[in-house]
C-alpha cells in the first residue's frame, strides 16, 4: 500500500539586528537621539525632513550627542567604508576605508581594517589620532560594547577577548555574545542564540536571566518587555529590573511576527497580517496602528519580493520596512544532496512609512539649542549649556571641553554638584540649578572632603570605584561606606603608611587619587558574588592549574567556589570554599598542586596543557608547528587528524577521550598519504561478490537501496560520482562534498553490469594529484522471489524540516531562507513523490525522487500562509492501493 505523511508549515519572518556588517541596523539610537536610514541611502533625524548625509549610507554604525557613524560602500572596491558626522556642524569626514569591523566607546572608535584583520586600531574622535590597541593570534570576525568593556571575537571560534581597564589588558572574554544587545549607561540586556534573554545592570555584580525562549524585546520605562513561548501561546511579558520579576503584560490573539519595538512612550509589535499593533497596558490589550497586508500602494522596485515588514521606533517616529528578496526566474524546488552550510543573501530594506508619534519629542528638537533657564538634560545643546559648562570647569567639576553639548561628561558634573549641595542626584539641570550655578557664589570642588563611616552618596561612589580599580575592594561600589569598604580603605592606609581610622581622611584620599597611587601588595578575602580584577586573577590562577576548564571571568560564581574546594582538598587544606587570603597565598604560590586528570583543551587555549598537547602531536607526526602552547589553527587540524585516525569525531577540540588515546602508548603514528589516497569505496548492502563486482538482488536491502560510501587520505576538495552502465549512457554524475550516495536497486536493469567511479579533486588544485577508484555491480534475479503478499510492505513517511523556528498547533514556523526537507520510510520503498499545497489546495510544487530530501526557498513562499507537504512513499511493486 502507498503511505502518505503530510506535514504544515508557516513561513514566519524573523529579523534581528546583529553584529556583523552584513546585518547592518537602519536605525540607530541613543537616549532620545536617534537616526535611520531610507533604504535608498539617506539618513535622516527624525523631525528633519531632509537627509544629513553626502555618501550613500548602507547601514548606521552608531549615534550619540557628538556624531553619527555610517556605513558606505565603496563603488571602486565593494568595501564597505566609514563615514562620521558631524552633529554639531554637520560636517562629514570619511574616517576609514575598507572597514571589516567598528565599535564606538565613549571617544574613542575601534576598528578592524579589512587589509589586516590581526590589528585593532583605535582613533580618536576628538583629533582623528590613531594607534594600534591590539594584535590578535587569529583574524578578527567582530566586535561588541558590553558591560564589561569592549570584545573581541576571533574568528573560527579561536577565542574571544574582553578590554579590562583595570589592567589596561585584552584577557579572555567569558560572557555569552548574544545574538543582538542592547547597552546603556544603566544597564544591559542581550539575547542568545539559544534565545535566553538576560539583564545586567551597570553597578550589578551578576547577569540576571529573564527567560527563556524570547524572540524579540525592547526597553521601555525602566522595564523590559519581550515576546515568548509560553506553552502553545506566544505571550507579551514585562520584567522588572528593580523586582526581578516578570509578568504577562498581554497574549496576543493574533498571530504576532517576531518583532517589538519602543519609543520613548510606546511599545509595537508586529502581527502576521501585517498589521502594526500599539500595546494598550491599561487595557491588556494590542491597539491595530496600521495594515500593510496591501501593498500596491507603494513604490517598491519591481524585480524584488516583499517576504516581510520590520518594525523600528524612536522618539516621536515610528518606521516601518519592507524586506525583500531579489526575484528569481523560478522557484528554487530541487531534490538536492544534503548539506549543513547554505549561504543566502542578506535581505534588503526599503522603508515604506514613517508614521509620527503624538506627544513624543523627535530627536531633531533635541538637537536644537535649547533656551537658557530651559531645564537642560543629556542630549541638550547650545549657549544655554555652554554658559553652564564653563563655570562647571572653572569650579572643577567638569574635565572636558566646553562644546556646548550636554554629554555623559556635563551629566556628570551635575550629579556631582547636586550631591555636594544635598539635592536630589539626576544630572538634570532645572532652572535653580542653573541660577545657582551662574551666580558665582558656589565653592570649588574639593575631591578630598574626608567620609566617614557610614556616608553615602556620589564621592563614596567614587573613592569605591577607585579602591576597586587599584585592588583594595571587589564589593559594588553601591554608594555606600559599610564594613568591606571600610577595610579597605584600612588596607590602603596601612599599605601607604597612614594610621588606620573609622574614616577616609584628607589624606587618605589624596593618596588614593593621586597618580602615582599603588595597586594593593595584599591579598584580600572574596566572596561570591565579588567582581572585579582580584576575582578575574583569582579565576585566572583556577584556570592555570586546571581547576577550571574555562576562564570565568571577574565574576566569583559558583564555579568558582567548587573549583577553589577541590584546589584545597589536592593541596590537604580545609574544604571550605573560601578564598581567605590564606587560601590565595596557597594557591599563588610556585609550589601550588595542579588538578589531576585531562580537561578539555579547544582553540583559543594557552597554557603548558597545550603545549603537552603539541609535543605529543608532534612525536606522532600530526602536528609541525611550534610547541608554544597556544592552541591555535595548526593545532586544532593536528587534533582532527588524530580523531579521525582513531575512530573519533574529528572535531579538533581535545576532549578528555582524545587525550585519553593520544597519550596511550599504543597511540598510532601518522603516516602521511603522498598527495591524497585513492578512494576506497565500500558498499552496504550486497547479494555476493564475484570477479570483484558486487552483485545485488531486490532482497539484499530491507530498504531497497544500497548506499555507496567512500573514504580518501588527505585534503580532499571536492568529489565526482559517476555511475555508468555497459551501453556508456550515464546514470548519475554529480559533483559534492559528501561521501556517499545511494541507489534504488528497483531502478537497474536486470544483468547490466554497472560501474560506479569515484574522482577525488585534492585542495591543492594541482590536476596531477587527482586519484580516481571504480567498482562494478550488477542486479540479477533472487533465487526464490517471495510471495506476492509479502512484496511491497512500506510504513508511513516521516518528515523533518531545517531549520523550524517553533512550532505552535502543530504548524512548523520557519525563517526565511533555504528551507529543508528530510524524510523516510520503513520497508521495500522504490521512490517518493512529494507535493506541496497552500491553503487553497493548489499543488505549489511537485516531484517524483528517490532522494529523502529537498529544499526550498522562502521567495516561492507567501509570508504568513499555510503549506502542507505530502510524501507518498511507492513500494517497490509499483502498487498505488
Amino acid at each position: 500500500m502507498k503511505q502518505l505523511a503530510a506535514i504544515l508549515l508557516a513561513l514566519i519572518l524573523c529579523l534581528t539586528a546583529g553584529l556583523a556588517l552584513a546585518e547592518q541596523s537602519p536605525v540607530a539610537r541613543n537616549g532620545a537621539i536617534a537616526a535611520y536610514t531610507d533604504g535608498d541611502g539617506h539618513i535622516y533625524i527624525p523631525g528633519n525632513p531632509d537627509a544629513v548625509n553626502v555618501a550613500p549610507a548602507e547601514g548606521i554604525a552608531a549615534i550619540d550627542a557628538y556624531r553619527l557613524l555610517f556605513y558606505s560602500e565603496n563603488a571602486e572596491t565593494a568595501a564597505e567604508d566609514l563615514y562620521m558626522i558631524d552633529l554639531e556642524r554637520y560636517e562629514e569626514v570619511l574616517l576609514v576605508q575598507d572597514v571589516h569591523a567598528a565599535a564606538l566607546v565613549d571617544d574613542a572608535l575601534y576598528y578592524v581594517a579589512g587589509e589586516d584583520r590581526t590589528l585593532l586600531v583605535r582613533e580618536d574622535l576628538t583629533d582623528l589620532s590613531t594607534e594600534t590597541a591590539y594584535t590578535a593570534t587569529e583574524p578578527i570576525d567582530r566586535l561588541y560594547v558590553s558591560a564589561e568593556g569592549l570584545v573581541i571575537q576571533l574568528v573560527d571560534q579561536a577565542g574571544t577577548l574582553v578590554y579590562v581597564r583595570e589592567t589596561g589588558n585584552f584577557e579572555t572574554y567569558t560572557g555569552s555574545l548574544p545574538r543582538s544587545g542592547l547597552l546603556t549607561e544603566a544597564y544591559e540586556i542581550y539575547l542568545t542564540d539559544s534565545g535566553d534573554l538576560y539583564f545586567k545592570s551597570a553597578s550589578g555584580l551578576t547577569v540576571e536571566h529573564i527567560d527563556s525562549d524570547v524572540m524579540a524585546y525592547a526597553a521601555l520605562n525602566d522595564h523590559v518587555y519581550y515576546l515568548s513561548h509560553s506553552g502553545s501561546a506566544v505571550r507579551l511579558k514585562g520584567y522588572d529590573p528593580e523586582a526581578m520579576t516578570w509578568q504577562v503584560v498581554l497574549t496576543p490573539e493574533f498571530s504576532v511576527e517576531s518583532q517589538l519595538t519602543a519609543s520613548a512612550g510606546s511599545l509595537y509589535l508586529l502581527g502576521s497580517d501585517r498589521t502594526v499593533y500599539a500595546v494598550d497596558f491599561q487595557a491588556g490589550a494590542a491597539q491595530p496602528v496600521r495594515s500593510y497586508a496591501d501593498l500596491s500602494a507603494y513604490a517598491l522596485p519591481e524585480d524584488y519580493d516583499v517576504t516581510g515588514l520590520r518594525i523600528e521606533a524612536m522618539s516621536g517616529l515610528l518606521n516601518v520596512y519592507a524586506v525583500m528578496e531579489a526575484q528569481e526566474a523560478l522557484p528554487d524546488f530541487t531534490f538536492i544532496e544534503f548539506t549543513t552550510e547554505s549561504e543566502t543573501a542578506a535581505p534588503t530594506l526599503r522603508l515604506l512609512d514613517s508614521m509620527v508619534i503624538e506627544g513624543e519629542a523627535p530627536a531633531w528638537e533635541q538637537l536644537k539649542p535649547a533656551a537658557q533657564y530651559e531645564t537642560l538634560s543629556r542630549g541638550s545643546r547650545g549657549d544655554a549649556v555652554r554658559a553652564i559648562q564653563q563655570p562647571l570647569y572653572n569650579l572643577g567639576y567638569y574635565d572636558y571641553t566646553v562644546d556646548g553639548i550636554y554629554g555623559p561628561r556635563t551629566e556628570y558634573a551635575v550629579r556631582l554638584l547636586q550631591s555636594d549641595l544635598s539635592l536630589p542626584v539626576n544630572g538634570i539641570a532645572d532652572a535653580d540649578l542653573q541660577r545657582r550655578i551662574l551666580s558665582g557664589k558656589l565653592s570649588a570642588f574639593d575631591p578630598y572632603v574626608a567620609l566617614p563611616k557610614g556616608s553615602r552618596g556620589l564621592r563614596v561612589q567614587i573613592m569605591q570605584e577607585r579602591l576597586r580599580d587599584l585592588g583594595f575592594l571587589a564589593d559594588a561600589a553601591d554608594g555606600i561606606f559599610g564594613g568591606r569598604t571600610l577595610k579597605a580603605v584600612q588596607l590602603f592606609q596601612r599599605e601607604n603608611a597612614l594610621a588606620a581610622s573609622e574614616s577616609a581622611t584628607r589624606n587618605t584620599l589624596m593618596l588614593l587619587y593621586a597618580d602615582t597611587a599603588q595597586p594593593c601588595a595584599s591579598y584580600i578575602d572574596l566572596y561570591p558574588g565579588d567582581t572585579g580584577y582580584r576575582v578575574r586573577e583569582l579565576n585566572n590562577r583556577l584556570k592555570a592549574l586546571y581547576y577550571l576548564e574555562t576562564n570565568l571571568g571577574s565574576t566569583f560564581t559558583s564555579e568558582t567556589t567548587a573549583a577553589i574546594r577541590m584546589f584545597q582538598r589536592m593541596a590537604g587544606l580545609k574544604e571550605t570554599g573560601e578564598a581567605t587570603q590564606a587560601l590565595q597565598q596557597a594557591l599563588f604560590a610556585p609550589d601550588a598542586p595542579e588538578a589531576p586528570g585531562y580537561i578539555l583543551l579547544k582553540r583559543g587555549d594557552e597554557n603548558g596543557r597545550v603545549k603537552n598537547l603539541q609535543r605529543r602531536l608532534k612525536e606522532l607526526k600530526y602536528y609541525s608547528g611550534k610547541v608554544g602552547g597556544y592552541y591555535g589553527s595548526a593545532t586544532k587540524d593536528a587534533v582532527a587528524l588524530f580523531q579521525k585516525k582513531v575512530g573519533l569525531n574529528a572535531t579538533g577540540i581535545a576532549t578528555v577521550r582524545t587525550q585519553q588515546l593520544l597519550f596511550d602508548p599504543d597511540a598510532p603514528v601518522y603516516v602521511p598519504p603522498t598527495v591524497i589516497g585513492t578512494p576506497v569505496i565500500g558498499l552496504d548492502a550486497y547479494a555476493y561478490r564475484e570477479n570483484g563486482a558486487y552483485y545485488l538482488t531486490d532482497d539484499c536491502s530491507p530498504t531497497g537501496y544500497i548506499t555507496f560510501s567512500w573514504d580518501v587520505e588527505g585534503d580532499v576538495a571536492s568529489y565526482n560520482v559517476r555511475i555508468t552502465d555497459e551501453y556508456g549512457d550515464t546514470y548519475i554524475d554529480n559533483d559534492t562534498l559528501l561521501t556517499r550516495t545511494g541507489v534504488s536497486i528497483s531502478t537497474l536493469e536486470y544483468d547490466c553490469v554497472y560501474t560506479l567511479q569515484i574522482t577525488a579533486y585534492p585542495e591543492d588544485g594541482d590536476d596531477s594529484h587527482v586519484t580516481k577508484a571504480a567498482v562494478k555491480f550488477v542486479r540479477v534475479a533472487a533465487p526464490e522471489m517471495p510471495e506476492e503478499d509479502e512484496i511491497g510492505q512500506v510504513g508511513t513517511p516521516v518528515i523533518s524540516i531545517d531549520t523550524v523556528r517553533y512550532t505552535e498547533n502543530d504548524i512548523s514556523y520557519v525563517e526565511p531562507g533555504a528551507i529543508t526537507f528530510h524524510w523516510y520510510a520503513e520497508g521495500q520503498v522504490a521512490s517518493y513523490y512529494v507535493e506541496i499545497c497552500d491553503e487553497s489546495g493548489n499543488v505549489m510544487n511537485s516531484a517524483a525522487t528517490v532522494d529523502e530530501q529537498a529544499s526550498i526557498r522562502s521567495t516561492a513562499m507567501t509570508p504568513g500562509e499555510i503549506y502542507t507537504v505530502y510524501v507518498y512513499a511507492i513500494p517497490v511493486n509499483g502498487t498505488i492501493d
